[in-house]
């Protein structure tokens, strides 16, 4: 899935900045959220990683996607929740996000057979 985002992402580049803008317009001021808003960003555009960093950009989306709904529509104490345990932390949420390159490839290199 995370690959087939990037290949939409490398296909219609205006998309991308579409969806970018519309969520920067929902977070408004929050500084939290223009933070990962501005990381997501710079994942989206650095071509040459794009295809390394797709699992952190699926997530990214996801997540800041989310929350930017929440603090728009969302009774406050929801919205902060989910911004303190999602976006304020910086853990990983889906399996492979932040794995570098060498990791990745040690990984697979091991579980391939022969």
């Amino acid at each position: 899935m995370a690959l087939d985002l990037v290949r939409v992402l490398q296909r219609s580049h205006d998309a991308a900045e579409m969806v970018l803008a519309d969520i920067g317009e929902m977070i408004g001021g929050d500084a939290r959220l223009g933070g990962a808003h501005a990381r997501l960003g710079e994942l989206m555009r650095d071509v040459p990683a794009i295809e390394q960093n797709a699992r952190a950009i699926a997530n990214g989306l996801a997540v800041l996607a989310t929350a930017a709904l929440l603090k728009r529509d969302a009774a406050e104490d929801v919205s902060e929740s989910f911004v303190a345990t999602r976006v304020s932390l910086a853990g990983r949420q889906t399996y492979g996000v932040g794995i570098d390159a060498d990791c990745a490839r040690a990984i697979i290199a091991r579980a391939m057979p022969g």
